[in-house]
């Protein structure tokens, strides 16, 4: 490659020849073996940034930083700028030329990069068919500087967010426990609450509490959308991404649990207890990993 030509304009480069070929060592630790605290961090391919720790030195990573790690099963990138040691399981190490091509600007191309979801098998052989923009390095350093900018934004945002998150889960404790305006309380198994409130069984403020099928169906790609766990993590849906199953299979799974707007959704499996109320009208199925609770609205209001 003409290095002057690289200097003056952007290119277009096959993915693999962005590559540091030069070899490390990459000790890799199993999911097993994870701890709660200690020495070294350990990155995987998961969701979390950090997956756990590790008190093993030998198994830290002996190459160049600033690197970027895919996760080879779940397509997620993560920007490496300290000493960590790699998730056993998918866990694909990027060593960029920084000759050629700025760590950070790399990563933010690749997060950029569309990626065919292949579920749970293996997406690096896609990755190394990509062909990625690069232009002059100072040019990938005014872009790096822009969208840091914007990270420390969101990094502030997501902390006045969890803040509030905090402050609302404190007063949310104190009203539910305690109500408004009342001076006189009385103890119950579950502590104290104001003298005119009553301890119900759960049982007796619904009509019906289940949980979805046992079974996993068969994925289709059209059809009635099935929920699972992992899909009402967030504030809403992302319907695109549902799994999908036939018209005949959402009909037999109903006879278990006939979800209806108003219900209320429970994660009982994985992420334990995370509630949405169902506020929409389209019909779906739900997942064992979910808990289907229907209230008894003449007596309770299931609103947030």
């Amino acid at each position: 490659m003409n290095n002057n030509k690289s200097n003056s304009k952007w290119e277009s480069m096959p993915f693999p020849t962005l590559l540091n070929k030069k070899k490390f060592d990459v000790g890799k630790i199993k999911r097993n073996k994870y701890l709660a605290q200690g020495h070294y961090p350990i990155i995987d391919q998961g969701q979390s940034f950090l997956a756990g720790y590790s008190n093993n030195a030998s198994l830290v990573y002996n190459g160049d930083l600033p690197i970027i790690v895919f996760g080879d099963h779940t397509r997620i990138f993560k920007f490496i700028d300290f000493p960590f040691i790699a998730g056993a399981d998918g866990t694909k190490i990027i060593v960029p030329k920084k000759d050629i091509i700025d760590p950070k600007y790399f990563y933010y191309t690749l997060q950029n990069t569309p990626i065919q979801n292949r579920g749970y098998n293996r997406h690096y052989s896609l990755l190394k068919e990509k062909t990625i923009f690069v232009p002059p390095l100072v040019e990938q350093r005014g872009i790096v500087e822009v969208l840091g900018t914007v990270d420390e934004c969101i990094r502030l945002t997501d902390a006045v967010i969890e803040r509030a998150e905090e402050l609302k889960r404190g007063l949310m404790q104190r009203l539910l426990t305690r109500g408004i305006g009342h001076t006189e309380y009385k103890e119950t198994p579950l502590g104290e609450i104001p003298k005119p409130w009553n301890l119900e069984k759960l049982q007796n403020l619904t009509n019906k509490i289940t949980d979805g099928t046992h079974f996993t169906p068969n994925y289709i790609q059209q059809g009635i959308p099935f929920l699972r766990v992992t899909d009402i993590k967030d504030e809403t849906i992302s319907w695109d991404n549902v799994k999908k199953i036939a018209k005949e299979e959402h009909i037999d799974l109903l006879k278990r649990a006939n979800p209806e707007k108003g219900d209320i959704l429970l994660s009982k499996n994985g992420t334990v207890g995370i509630t949405k109320v169902i506020d929409w009208d389209e019909e779906f199925s739900i997942f064992v990993s979910l808990c289907l609770i229907k209230p008894k609205h003449e007596i309770i209001n299931n609103r947030p």
